[in-house]
């Protein structure tokens, strides 16, 4: 079976355009940043849906309401300051990219999948706060997302001829540190975003 790119390149000569610029567009890094940012952008729209205005019932006080819907408020904001750091490390990782392939595209798309059940995550945890079982759910969730992030980190870096500059090993350190510590330290029954009654 023929390679997609390469026949692709032949209809591209047929029709009178250069191969190179037709490799240029299949190997443009845009369009796997735009998908990229309208999940990010749904991503957050349903992190926030998961906040309701509280109803009043007979004789509650909208303090005591709001103090149900508090576990839900903490979820959120910790889960959109995650899908915040998760958008700029991706957007760090594409400004050094000068041109993708198939396998880099691909992965791109596995590491959307955990991202994209970070909502469920965080909603789970704010209505089962006290459950231990949600928090390692969450926890496991965000140990998805970062170890693809480490995937793709690798799997670029260790491709010089997708980068605009060759990286040394010591510039392509820096995405190890702390890469696993969130997901685990949230997976440890001793964090939860309501305070525990003594």
């Amino acid at each position: 079976m023929a390679n997609e790119p390469e026949v692709a390149v032949g209809r591209a000569r047929e029709g009178g355009e250069p191969a190179s610029a037709m490799l240029e567009r299949l190997h443009d890094p845009a369009r796997v940043l735009a998908l990229t940012d309208g999940v990010f952008a749904i991503i957050i729209t349903l992190l926030v849906l998961e906040i309701h205005v509280p109803e009043l019932t007979q004789g509650q006080s909208l303090n005591q309401a709001l103090g149900e819907i508090r576990p839900s408020l903490v979820a959120f904001v910790i889960s959109f300051v995650l899908a915040g750091m998760y958008w700029v490390g991706h957007r760090d990782l594409f400004a050094l990219i000068r041109r993708t392939d198939r396998g880099l595209v691909w992965l791109n798309i596995l590491f959307m999948l955990p991202l994209c059940l970070l909502p469920f995550g965080a909603g789970m945890l704010g209505r089962y706060d006290q459950e231990p079982v949600a928090l390692r759910i969450y926890g496991l969730v965000l140990v998805a997302i970062a170890v693809m992030r480490v995937v793709i980190w690798l799997y670029a870096t260790n491709r010089p001829h997708l980068l605009w500059q060759r990286l040394d090993d010591r510039q392509r350190r820096p995405a190890w540190p702390s890469t696993w510590s969130r997901g685990w330290s949230t997976c440890s029954p001793s964090w939860s975003p309501r305070p525990r009654r003594g």
